[in-house]
């Protein structure tokens, strides 16, 4: 059965379908695939002769003789020079991907589905996968899952991605007691109501290694350390360590972490390397130990490590994975928090530093289990290793990131949230957009950029990533509380968005984190909703939104002729509108609304955003960020289809984003200081 994924760019709104993957025929861990190109050998990675492929390649040559502008052949300097390709895409495109992860590959996946051919390079010695680690140590056999330890779907498209795998017995549910254990070994398992947990199903890396058994027009090239990038001719040009790996029309960055900003650093993509650089990662150390005999006081297969600085997970890999045999394989994993304060070159760790870390990881686990000092089995096998770009810390809540006058983009989980969910949901963004800007970009590139500008929220989530739907025990137990209250509570840690006065109220949007219960009705969720206040009664009531993952995610309040409405972002297009009708009975209504092509009526500009519907019937565009002065707005009619530039003059510079609200205002009121 064919599976499929809905592209999360906001330029176009058609499905992606992915191939059909055959369940591969030797499921052990070792299994490779024959198309693996080692980097001993340069056969397919790249062009070598790209005017035998394109006849129109010399005569592009000579009217342009490097295919950029002058100013990204420049020598680099600490202040990037922007690379602006101006030579013509080539008629059989080819993208390279760097990062053989789950965003990577799906990426690829995505590329190919609509006929685009790539090339995926890998650091990856034993196999692909990025997060997606097994590590197997022989000659005992010993397996341990040492990255993502499970994964959830809360997503229509990635749950129709799962049920897939499932059904090629790539993934299965893993079914054992999952949980949080408390010091001292209370442990409580997670309710039956929870989402399904998914594990692949010989180790996670098998996943990753399964992806691309059945694809046709994705070359794969590891262990590979793509080391500099260099645009020439009209392509880029990827080498390793002075080795040339081919030439491309379009890169896709699919890791982060300092190797992926050194590369970006010299790259002449100086947007796309400011919003890399503006990511937090956290550092955490995996131990893997081995046990002859059961852990005591265990009667579980996973938990969350409550209250202990250097643990936050504990996984038995052995039940997990179903092997029933001796040794026990266990991984732990240390809070972001330890890890920070025991960080070191994760290249050259000391030995000191190892004993250290292994001993206080050891005896967290004896305090999480309630056990005397000293009394843990010895492991007969340990090895100890440290993520130093464990997980993403911060988020652009943007799908992909791509800059068209570069033709470059990137791919991550970070983009998104930190879990699987996410890469996967950014990649088929990306591997979409790009496809779409390699068909129609080449008139007008300018409308093509994404998340160039966007700026970054923290993160929330556990110690050892997100998981969707997964509600924790604690938060469950905070909920009940609340139904005992008449008002909302909010959270000052997290960043919320709020909408001007509309019919008496004002609402907000959190960006960051699904916002849990309604007071009023003692109803519960954990969806992502909109919370109102009242200006009368000054009390906050919180609503449910559609069932729609993008309007969730990356949805815009907006007022719809005196209504609150939600909106994503869009380009030009048909584009749909949520209006709530009725807030304290939930009720939405969808309305269609048509965005006329925004370089037809403004120009080539950065972004214009939907802001909302006059009275009048006039749609409001406006700029977001605001790029540079003047600063105007867009008002079009869609009866008349004209539209009218209204230029804002004498707000100056120095400003980071202008936005715009409806309504007169006829008085206003400084807040010098909130207590």
């Amino acid at each position: 059965m064919a599976t499929s994924l809905m592209s999360l760019s906001s330029s176009f709104l058609q499905p992606l379908k992915l191939k059909t993957l055959a369940k591969p025929r030797n499921t052990h861990l070792s299994t490779t695939r024959k198309i693996i190109t080692t980097c001993d050998s340069q056969k397919n990675t790249g062009k070598s002769n790209p005017s035998s492929r394109n006849p129109n390649f010399q005569k592009r040559r000579n009217s342009s003789k490097y295919g950029t502008s002058r100013r990204s052949i420049l020598k680099k300097s600490f202040l990037q020079e922007q690379v602006t390709f101006t030579a013509r895409i080539s008629d059989d495109p080819h993208v390279a991907i760097i990062g053989g992860g789950m965003a990577g590959l799906i990426c690829a996946l995505n590329l190919e589905a609509r006929g685009v051919q790539s090339t995926v390079f890998d650091t990856g010695i034993h196999g692909l996968g990025g997060r997606l680690g097994t590590r197997i140590i022989e000659p005992q056999g010993l397996i341990f899952d040492h990255a993502a330890q499970f994964f959830t779907a809360d997503d229509a498209r990635f749950i129709k991605l799962v049920d897939g795998w499932l059904e090629k017995g790539l993934v299965r549910e893993w079914k054992g007691a999952v949980g949080e254990l408390e010091i001292g070994g209370s442990f409580s398992q997670f309710p039956s109501s929870s989402p399904p947990r998914y594990i692949a199903a010989n180790g996670m890396r098998s996943l990753a290694d399964s992806l691309l058994l059945e694809s046709q027009m994705v070359n794969l090239v590891r262990p590979c350390w793509i080391s500099k990038l260099e645009p020439l001719n009209g392509m880029w040009h990827l080498s390793e360590n002075g080795t040339p790996r081919g030439q491309f029309d379009v890169i896709v960055i699919a890791h982060n972490g300092k190797c992926a900003n050194r590369l970006l650093s010299a790259s002449g993509l100086p947007l796309v390397a400011k919003q890399m650089k503006k990511l937090d990662l956290s550092s955490i150390w995996a131990l893997l130990a081995a046990f002859d005999d059961p852990l005591p006081t265990v009667n579980f297969e996973g938990a969350f490590v409550k209250g202990v600085e250097s643990l936050s997970w504990m996984g038995n890999n052995s039940a997990k994975l179903g092997n029933g045999r001796n040794p026990h394989c266990w991984t732990f994993f240390s809070t972001a928090a330890y890890g920070k304060q025991n960080k070191v070159p994760q290249e050259n760790i000391p030995t000191v530093t190892t004993e250290k870390v292994k001993a206080g990881m050891l005896q967290g686990v004896e305090i999480a289990l309630g056990l005397p000092e000293g009394s843990l089995p010895k492991p007969v096998y340990t090895r100890l290793q440290l993520w130093g770009a464990a997980l993403p810390k911060n988020t652009p809540a943007v799908p992909c990131i791509f800059d068209p006058q570069g033709r470059a983009g990137i791919c991550g989980d970070w983009l998104l949230g930190s879990n699987l969910e996410s890469a996967a949901l950014s990649g088929a963004a990306l591997g979409n957009h790009i496809a779409e800007f390699l068909q129609n970009g080449e008139a007008n590139p300018e409308e093509f950029a994404i998340g160039l500008h966007d700026r970054l929220s923290p993160l929330d989530g556990h110690d050892i990533g997100q998981f969707p739907g997964l509600t924790s025990v604690g938060e469950k137990e905070e909920a009940n509380a609340y139904q005992l209250l008449v008002s909302y509570t909010l959270n000052w840690d997290l960043r919320y968005s709020f909408s001007p006065p509309i019919g008496g109220l004002i609402f907000g949007q959190n960006n960051t984190k699904a916002m849990i219960g309604n007071p009023s009705t003692a109803s519960f969720n954990d969806k992502r909703s909109l919370m109102s206040f009242d200006l009368n009664s000054e009390d906050f009531n919180v609503a449910k939104l559609p069932e729609d993952y993008t309007l969730q995610q990356f949805g815009n309040l907006v007022d719809h002729s005196g209504k609150i409405a939600i909106v994503s972002q869009a380009y030009s297009g048909p584009m749909d509108l949520w209006v709530l009708e009725d807030a304290s009975k939930e009720e939405w209504s969808k309305v269609a609304a048509i965005v006329p092509s925004i370089t037809d009526i403004a120009g080539n500009v950065q972004r214009l955003i939907f802001r909302g519907i006059l009275p009048t019937g006039e749609i409001i565009l406006a700029l977001l960020p605001t790029p540079k002065p003047p600063f105007f707005f867009l008002c079009y009619d869609p009866k008349e289809k004209n539209a009218r530039k209204v230029v804002i003059e004498g707000i100056g510079e120095d400003y980071a984003a202008v936005n715009v609200f409806f309504d007169h205002v006829e008085s206003h009121m400084v807040l010098s200081k909130v207590s």
